[in-house]
């Protein structure tokens, strides 16, 4: 496994507060993590599979990226 990296140095790579890297955890909709004795930490490869998730080629697909993750968020929700 590779190096394991606390929330700070996580949401520092991904150009994100930790506040925002926080709520993206808590609603399932951020990056995989490791959580170690009540800890999070975060794979730079995990990270960047979490980028590449995020790709969009127009504004539009953009727009409606929210709205599929918002649905599934409800899915995961409702199980």
């Amino acid at each position: 496994m590779s190096t394991l990296l606390p929330p700070a140095e996580a949401a520092r790579y991904l150009n994100l507060s930790v506040n925002t890297l926080a709520c993206v955890r808590s609603y399932g909709s951020g990056p995989a993590f490791v959580k170690l004795g009540g800890r999070v930490f975060y794979t730079r490869s995990d990270l960047d599979d979490w980028i590449a998730s995020r790709r969009v080629r127009s504004t539009a697909e953009a727009r409606a990226l929210p709205k599929q993750r918002r649905a599934r968020i409800a899915e995961l929700g409702a199980a």
